[in-house]
């Protein structure tokens, strides 16, 4: 009898299951319901799992996901716990894999990572019974490893995180490849395709899904459910069409998505719809289709989604082609009722664009005030984004395919100035300091093969946690509407203070202190400021004439931003400056130096607003300056403030690479006698001249000088000794970590000095050695900042020999122990520019001073 009960349990079961993959789904529930009551009433746990996790496959399809979820907890899973046979992992996989698709249709993305983990490890466990390669079924096991891992990769990289979700993509790609997987390979290759355009990487998209469609002739469907094959051929179109879009190429598009509409149509198959229609409509407005988008939109409303991320993402497209057709208030009454339901969705790119579109909305209907605050939100989420994108190159990627992006924040932004909306230079700050080079945290990641192997986990585990603090302190003059994930901040916090603690063990508290990331938070840049004036320029469009926009703040007042445009001759030679080529050859210099002369009160009156003139003509001590992109290299020391005097003749200027490194610290002068460590280079006038100077004061007691000319022996004393000060006035090259000093005897690298004991000032005098300090936040300056040096000088391009040399020899004379390096060189700046006849900033400007006390 049991034998004949156990065959009809089976049979039940497999009735129910053949069911289901023909798309009979309310009666595959019956079915289901009916198979495994019968089983355990005849004690077969195994078949009453699979029939109960059939009957929440089934549930779901229908767009039950309360009732899918009751059925998995009450039935599926007792009836797992009370198996006992030999192949009990392998119903726990599909316990798991469907409780991590459930989980993550409910937008309970941790909940349904950690379900796939789960399943990964039901595999792993599966993988153990004894025999089991005999049967032939390792395979069969990889591929369900395979799936979970998709899953988690799918879910990671609409989370943000599209470093992590590309590794794991690849990895699982690989396995698929090696292994012959086609479905598993088609789906791989089509989530990285989406990952690549997600990052603006169009040619390695367009050769993900290039092998995946060669692919799609080869690989076998027999045993894959159809909605499951429908749905995986289906995305790759749309990659396609898409991708084929961006290419400039439209031909056939309406004829492939209404193809692709029917099949979906006929398989009942809701959400894949909404899927279809939404990047037909996306389509269409890349292209300009204003009204057919607007037609196509419409169309979703009347599809009833089973998912509510589905319904979110038919809503988003129909608030697009409102707001694209001129439908203002419309567009933005489907957005209200969207905006409050991202915090759930946790989807930060579909947030961030959702975000500004609302912005954008909310300024063409002349809400200023609106706009600003969806601005700010919007970059908080993009603040997320770019940091989990992974290395510097394809963050690189993503900041620079999204300039319309940011120039439309700016926009929002200055209108908002222009309507005296509070608070508008301070989201201005944020959007500037967002979309420039990360700090060294984020960049680091971009030189594993420079990093010393046993920091390289560090780095990685720090840099996972940026998401979790991505939300900077509430807004009191702006209040938030949006709750902040408060349940995740306090373990992220303890979490990163362990990680910090680590990180300074291995490479020293101050470079700990800089590495560890933090928001993107204005009110706290605007504090650390204190009594010093700030300017902070960007650019927005790099066309024949420069535009961007000028931030600017007074010490007492709020920030303040307006929007500039230079002329093409401001333009081209502003461009020249960025190379640092300019002082290449005689010939270069004598042009720069005319064109200096022709611009440079157009570049005050543009750069440097009225109110921030008639401040630094002043009382003022000091001006904190950050400019990016081609104005990276400009010498904002020398701009005209008045008629005879520039800013130098006023003001410390304190160039820094980000404005979040600015401290409010003091910053205390060179002690007597201070202690030198100084590297020459013999066959430069100026060095030669440095190092006489600093010998003549070591003999008279007024400074320790140790010389040393190889890399090895520096990095000695620095170990073995503190000083005061590094000077390495020798030759330099190359950008980034692999910027090196060429010492007399070999090249000293800069990420030979990560480990290293950095003095609080360094004179880095060599050619071109503080080029990043508006553009590549892992370079020689941005180092030595946060190893701990808190005062460095660099050089913006190749700093004239003998001229840097009687500069750099006045500066040490004249240090008396209090007066700060900054001030000591702004003065010999001062004397020099006043004696020179001429007014180019070449011969006395390109030493410039990073600062990050005041």
């Amino acid at each position: 009898m049991k034998l004949f009960s156990g065959r009809k349990v089976r049979r039940g079961v497999e009735a129910a299951s053949a069911t289901f993959d023909a798309g009979d789904y309310a009666r595959a529930v019956e079915l289901a319901r009916d198979a495994a009551v019968l089983a355990q009433e005849n004690r077969r746990y195994m078949d009453e799992a699979y029939a109960a996790i059939v009957q929440s496959r089934a549930y779901t399809a229908l767009g039950d996901l309360d009732e899918a979820g009751r059925v998995l907890r009450t039935a599926a899973r007792p009836a797992a716990e009370r198996d006992r046979s030999e192949a009990n992992a392998i119903i726990w996989w599909q316990l798991e894999q469907q409780q991590a698709m459930l989980h993550d249709l409910q937008m309970r993305t941790d909940d349904a990572i950690a379900a796939y983990g789960r399943a990964i490890a039901a595999v792993d466990q599966a993988s153990r019974i004894p025999g089991i390669q005999l049967f032939g079924a390792m395979g069969k096991l990889a591929h369900y490893r395979r799936q979970s891992m998709l899953g988690i990769a799918d879910i990671m990289g609409r989370s943000g995180h599209i470093a992590e979700a590309t590794k794991q993509c690849d990895e699982l790609v690989n396995s698929a490849w090696r292994d012959k997987d086609g479905q598993v390979l088609l789906c791989g290759l089509q989530l990285r395709s989406w990952l690549m355009r997600m990052v603006n990487d169009k040619d390695e998209a367009a050769r993900s899904l290039e092998v995946a469609l060669e692919s799609v002739d080869a690989v076998d469907f027999g045993d894959t459910h159809r909605s499951a094959v429908i749905t995986s051929l289906v995305r790759l179109g749309i990659e396609s069409a898409q991708l084929q879009v961006l290419a400039g190429n439209d031909n056939d598009i309406d004829e492939g998505f209404g193809q692709a509409r029917e099949a979906v149509t006929q398989a009942e198959m809701p959400d894949l719809l909404v899927e279809v229609v939404s990047a037909h409509t996306a389509v269409a407005l890349f292209l300009g289709r204003n009204e057919q988008a607007l037609e196509l939109a419409t169309e979703l409303r009347s599809v009833h989604a089973r998912t509510s991320a589905m319904t979110f993402s038919g809503m988003h497209t129909y608030a697009q082609a409102l707001a694209a057709n001129g439908k203002l208030p419309e567009a933005m009454a489907c957005l209200t009722d969207l905006l409050p339901q991202l915090e759930e969705l946790n989807q930060p790119i579909t947030a961030f664009h959702t975000t500004l579109l609302a912005a954008s909305v909310s300024h063409k209907l002349d809400d200023a005030a609106g706009a600003l605050q969806h601005i700010r939100r919007a970059i908080r989420g993009y603040g997320a984004i770019s940091a989990g994108v992974g290395t510097s190159t394809t963050r690189t990627q993503f900041l620079t395919g999204d300039v319309d992006q940011k120039a439309t924040c700016l926009a929002v932004v200055t209108n908002a100035a222009r309507c005296n909306v509070p608070d508008a230079g301070l989201v201005a700050l944020e959007v500037m300091e967002t979309w420039r080079e990360d700090t060294l945290a984020g960049m680091l990641r971009a030189n594993h093969v420079s990093l010393p192997d046993d920091l390289q986990d560090l780095v990685s585990q720090i840099d996972a946690l940026r998401d979790a603090l991505a939300e900077p302190p509430p807004v009191v003059s702006m209040p938030d509407a949006f709750p902040g994930r408060a349940r995740r901040e306090e373990q992220a916090d303890a979490r990163l203070t362990e990680l910090r603690a680590k990180l300074a063990r291995a490479v020293g508290e101050g470079f700990a202190r800089s590495y560890v990331p933090t928001p993107v938070d204005g009110e706290r840049i605007v504090r650390a400021c204190g009594d010093r004036g700030l300017l902070s320029i960007t650019t927005t469009e790099d066309s024949t004439m420069l535009s961007g926009v000028v931030v600017w703040m007074i010490p007492g007042e709020s920030p303040a931003v307006r929007g500039f445009q230079l002329s093409a001759e401001a333009s081209g030679m502003v461009r020249d400056l960025a190379t640092g080529q300019v002082t290449a050859d005689l010939a270069r210099r004598t042009a720069f130096a005319q064109a200096w002369e022709a611009v440079r009160d157009e570049l005050s009156d543009v750069l440097l607003p009225a109110r921030l003139r008639e401040w630094l003509a002043g009382d003022a001590s000091e001006l904190i300056a950050c400019t990016d992109g081609v104005l990276r290299n400009l010498p904002v020391a020398a701009l005209p403030v008045g008629e005879d005097t520039v800013v130098a003749d006023h003001v410390v200027v304190n160039r820094l690479p980000l404005l979040r490194l600015v401290d409010e610290k003091p910053v205390h002068g060179l002690r007597k006698p201070a202690r030198v460590l100084g590297c020459f280079e013999e066959k430069l006038a100026g060095s030669v001249r440095e190092r006489e100077t600093l010998r003549e004061l070591h003999a008279s007691g007024e400074v320790q000088l140790t010389e040393v000319d190889d890399p090895a022996e520096l990095l000695a004393m620095l170990q073995r000794q503190e000083f005061d000060l590094l000077v390495l006035s020798t030759h330099g090259s190359g950008a980034g970590l692999d910027y090196r000093f060429h010492l007399p005897r070999n090249d000293l690298s800069v990420v030979s000095l990560m480990r290293s004991r950095i003095p609080p000032n360094v004179v880095a005098a060599a050619c071109y050695s503080g080029i990043d300090a508006g553009t590549d936040a892992t370079g020689a300056l941005a180092l030595f900042l946060s190893s701990g040096a808190h005062t460095v000088a660099t050089g913006s391009w190749a700093l004239p020999d003998e001229r840097t040399g009687l500069l750099l020899s006045r500066v040490y004379r004249e240090s008396d122990g209090q007066t700060a390096l900054s001030l000591l060189i702004n003065r010999a700046q001062r004397a020099g520019h006043h004696m020179l006849s001429d007014v180019s900033p070449l011969a006395w400007a390109g030493l410039i001073t990073t600062s990050l006390g005041s």
